[in-house]
């Protein structure tokens, strides 16, 4: 792999996306799915699991084209916030889905959430992005298996329709 290549801009805010009429049960089958996936930069992190969860409740995936540039480009926590700091990356999905990050009170299933890693992660401090289940917890991806982790731990919180 060489030299990472600066991160292209994202495009303008789009419209709030929207679920589709079977969104709940495409989002189960997605959780199913990646439920004994291991971790892997780039093929199944955070970003590329949020990215598959809101294409599997709106039938696009918002950041389909970023994925597309930059998904093999990534394969340490180092590449990862090199292509797309932290910080950028909240920005991205509030233009990607056309909302505004907001607190987790609300979330409901199916919403992202931005989460730190819990102190058990390889990399305490980092922050992640996650799917809310509904019941009081999130999915995100951990090093073995989708890992199911309490709300509390999300800090920020994006509508998805």
């Amino acid at each position: 792999m060489g030299a990472v290549a600066p991160r292209a801009p994202v495009t303008a805010k789009r419209a709030r996306v929207v679920r589709l009429p079977d969104w709940d049960a495409r989002l189960a089958a997605l959780i199913v799915a990646c439920s004994q996936r291991t971790f892997a930069w780039g093929a199944h992190d955070c970003m590329t699991f949020a990215g598959a969860a809101v294409e599997a409740l709106t039938g696009d995936d918002p950041v389909a084209d970023w994925r597309r540039r930059h998904g093999g480009d990534w394969v340490s926590l180092a590449t990862a916030a090199a292509l797309l700091p932290i910080d950028e990356t909240k920005g991205l999905w509030g233009e990607a889905l056309g909302v505004e990050p907001g607190s987790t009170m609300r979330a409901r299933r199916g919403d992202l959430v931005c989460a730190e890693f819990p102190e058990t992660e390889s990399y305490p401090g980092c922050l992640a992005y996650g799917v809310v289940d509904g019941l009081g917890g999130f999915y995100m991806p951990g090093k073995r298996i989708l890992r199911r982790l309490p709300l509390a731990l999300a800090s920020l919180c994006w509508a998805v329709g």
